[in-house]
């Protein structure tokens, strides 16, 4: 049941994010456990690609979550 709250916590913060794209490649990784292939395979992007968005994303993601605590 733990477990339960925390992966519903951890989709609302990842639907917090500004960008669709960001939203989409964390729900894919953390939530569906999809790897980096996969992900630019369903997204159109390049492998590269979706390594920038994931590196921008957990930023934004980290900074609300900073916010937060404070």
């Amino acid at each position: 049941e733990e477990n339960a709250c925390l992966s519903h916590a951890v989709i609302c913060r990842i639907h917090e994010l500004q960008n669709a794209d960001r939203i989409k490649v964390l729900y894919k990784r953390y939530v569906r456990f999809e790897k980096f292939e996969q992900i630019a395979a369903d997204l159109h992007y390049s492998i590269r690609n979706i390594y920038t968005i994931h590196g921008q994303a957990l930023q934004e993601f980290q900074k609300k979550c900073m916010k937060e605590k404070s």
